[in-house]
C-alpha cells in the first residue's frame, strides 16, 4: 500500500510500475501490452517545460495515445478523466491509501 503526503509532490517507483501494468486508459483504445506512464500535460502549475507532473497526476497509455498526448491532441479534460479513473482504480485495488 502506498501513502500520499499532502505536502510533497508524489513520486513513487512502485506506483509508476503499477501504472505500466494496466491497459491504455482511453476507453476507445484499451490496448493491452506494455503501457507507458502518461503524466498530465498543460495543466498550469502541474506541469511545464522540464517539469514532470506528480505521479498521482498520471495514467496508463499505449505508445500511440502517449504520442497524441505529447503532440497536444488530447484535451486537458480528457487527461483529468483518465487520472481520475486511474486513482479510483488504485484506491479500489488497495494500491493507494490517502491519509
Amino acid at each position: 500500500m502506498i501513502s500520499i503526503s499532502k505536502n510533497k509532490p508524489f513520486h513513487s517507483a512502485e506506483y509508476s510500475k503499477w501504472i505500466r501494468t494496466l491497459p491504455c486508459a482511453f476507453p476507445e483504445c484499451q490496448k493491452t501490452g506494455p503501457s507507458v506512464q502518461c503524466h498530465i500535460k498543460g495543466a498550469g502549475n502541474f506541469s511545464g517545460i522540464a517539469m514532470k507532473a506528480s505521479d498521482i497526476l498520471s495514467f496508463p497509455g499505449c505508445i500511440e495515445c502517449h504520442a497524441n498526448l505529447h503532440e497536444g491532441r488530447i484535451p486537458l479534460e480528457r487527461q483529468f478523466e483518465m487520472v481520475c479513473r486511474t486513482v479510483l482504480r488504485a484506491v479500489q485495488e488497495g494500491i493507494l491509501k490517502i491519509k
